[in-house]
């Protein structure tokens, strides 16, 4: 079972963390069914910046030259293993423009 990370998130998801962590309220596979239910895979985000999910992922927790996008964004997996990496649906649009604006930045 893979471990969750939050930069930051809704009261509703550090509940359901706690309740996998601590096997309470809910037995361990169903607590784990919630979470992933919202989550997608980080080439979702990569296709719209027509990146590779690798490069994508380091924008999480600014790996590398990479600059630190990801606060605020729930996320699951370890941005060192982009293949783990999923992104909470509702946040893919925040993600991606903070890198948007960044490129465009940098660009000039």
């Amino acid at each position: 079972m893979s471990r969750y990370s939050y930069r930051s998130a809704e009261v509703e998801a550090h509940e359901l963390q706690r309740m996998v962590y601590d096997n309470s309220a809910l037995d361990y596979s169903a607590a784990e069914t919630i979470l992933e239910s919202h989550y997608v895979e980080i080439r979702k985000a990569s296709n719209l910046l027509g990146s590779q999910n690798q490069y994508t992922s380091r924008y999480l927790e600014g790996t590398g030259s990479f600059p630190d996008l990801g606060e605020n964004i729930r996320y699951a997996g370890d941005p060192a293993d982009y293949h783990s990496v999923k992104i909470h649906e509702e946040d893919i649009a925040t993600f991606v423009a903070r890198i948007v604006a960044y490129r465009e930045v940098v660009s000039g």
